[in-house]
Formats: structure tokens, C-alpha cells, sequence
């Protein structure tokens, strides 16, 4: 069995980021945009880690975190690798993917959102790594996609452009 996920990991992943991604959308597009993207995700990060005291604190700092901006069909994304897991469910990376066409002139006010997170399963039948892809809705419900891709930006972002365009 895998270790325990630490809190902080966890929470920064699956409770902060997609609350603030569904909730705070066009802000949230607007600084993953910017190049204040990576301080900014380090600050919530920090922020979160001094107010959750857990026992195996996650440590990180603003290079932990990579941002790529990518199109996942005609809808402009961002992947976000955060620290590396350790704990079963801790994220190696999320998505916040607006539903959004760039090219219609101007940005809705509160353009809708999927938030996605590629996960640490616990190890395959025989012993080797195992993701898993999961995702958020806006109302706090979370969706399992069962074995994800590799954890890598390309083909994790690869897999959620098919699963826009179902």
C-alpha cells in the first residue's frame, strides 16, 4: 500500500484550486494567463500549508510549479504540475479548462469550467506506477476516470481533449 497523502497536498488539489477555477473562473483565466502564474499558485500554496498543520508537511517552492497553456480543442487550458506526490491521490497534475471561445470577441463574465486532476494511484497488479484521472464539478461532486495517462503535461492533456469533446 501506498503512503498517506498529506493534507495539504491533497486539499491544495482537490478543494482550493477547483473552488477557486469554478468560482472565480475569468480571474483565475486571467492570472494562469500571466507571468504571475507560478508565484501566484506558490503563494495559495503557502498560504494553505501554514494554516493546515499536518504531520508530513508537503514543502514546495515557485519552481515546483509548471504551468503549460495549451488548447484542448477550440478551448484555451492550462496544466499545472505541482509538486511531485507522494501519498496515493496526491496530484503530479491538474487542468482548469475553460469552456470558452477566444476567437467570439471579448471574455464572458463567468465562462463555464472543468477541473481535472491527475492523481498517484496505488501501484498496478504488477508493481508498476499507476495515475489515475479524476474531476471536480463546479458543485463540489468528484467524477473517477479510472487509469490515466503517463504523468506527463502532453499526454495527460492529450486524454482531457478527448474527454471535452465527449
Amino acid at each position: 500500500m501506498g503512503q498517506q497523502s498529506r493534507q495539504n497536498h491533497y486539499v491544495f488539489a482537490h478543494r482550493v484550486l477547483p473552488n477557486l477555477a469554478h468560482h472565480d473562473a475569468l480571474q483565475v483565466f486571467e492570472i494562469l494567463s500571466s507571468e504571475k502564474a507560478q508565484t501566484f499558485l506558490w503563494n495559495v500554496w503557502r498560504d494553505l500549508t501554514q494554516k493546515i498543520k499536518d504531520s508530513v508537511p508537503a514543502e514546495a517552492t515557485p519552481a515546483d510549479f509548471h504551468i503549460y497553456r495549451v488548447r484542448l480543442r477550440n478551448y484555451p487550458a492550462a496544466v499545472i504540475v505541482t509538486p511531485p506526490p507522494e501519498g496515493i491521490t496526491e496530484t503530479h497534475m491538474v487542468a482548469v479548462v475553460w469552456l470558452m471561445d477566444l476567437g467570439a470577441g471579448g471574455l464572458p463574465d463567468d465562462p463555464a469550467v472543468r477541473y481535472f486532476t491527475l492523481e498517484k494511484g496505488a501501484r498496478s497488479e504488477d508493481g508498476g506506477e499507476r495515475t489515475v484521472l479524476g474531476e471536480w464539478t463546479k458543485d463540489g461532486s468528484h467524477l473517477n476516470f479510472g487509469d490515466g495517462p503517463p504523468a506527463e503535461p502532453k499526454a495527460f492533456a492529450r486524454r482531457l481533449e478527448e474527454l471535452v469533446q465527449q
